[in-house]
């Protein structure tokens, strides 16, 4: 179990399906608390793991996308380029290494699924190629 190296002796053990519905709670406040805070008129809020959530998530294309993908018709002004998320001074010194491969491992999934969905893409784009060939030659 992965929670028994994580887990103090007189602490219950976890299995790691508890721990993964944890994470994904956590996440899912902070990117509440991130959507909220980003909406003017609204006052701050905050929350006592905002800032080891901020720390942990820094740069995770889940929580805060590189871009935002739209079946609106693209207009001749230059797109804004992204500007990099500024990193917050914490506490600690260092971060533990199992926080670095956790990161490592979100980014390797996100290549991935990003692999994933160009191939679906490239499919798709065929198979409309494909479609207008047909209609094209029943036409005719």
């Amino acid at each position: 179990m992965v929670s028994r190296g994580c887990a103090p002796s007189n602490r219950p053990e976890f299995t790691g399906e508890e721990c993964s519905r944890k994470f994904r709670s956590l996440k899912m406040r902070y990117k509440i608390i991130m959507e909220r805070n980003s909406k003017t008129g609204n006052s701050r809020q905050s929350w006592q793991y905002f800032s080891q959530m901020e720390n942990l998530l820094l740069g995770d294309p889940a929580v805060q996308p590189v871009a935002a993908a739209s079946s609106l018709p693209t207009t001749s002004a230059p797109t804004p380029t992204p500007s990099s998320p500024k990193k917050r001074k914490t506490n600690s010194s260092r971060e533990p290494k199992w926080v670095g491969s956790f990161r490592a491992e979100l980014r390797a999934m996100h290549e991935e699924r990003m692999e994933l969905e160009k191939s679906k893409l490239s499919l798709e784009e065929r198979r409309v190629q494909a479609l207008e060939r047909l209609a094209n030659a029943s036409d005719q």
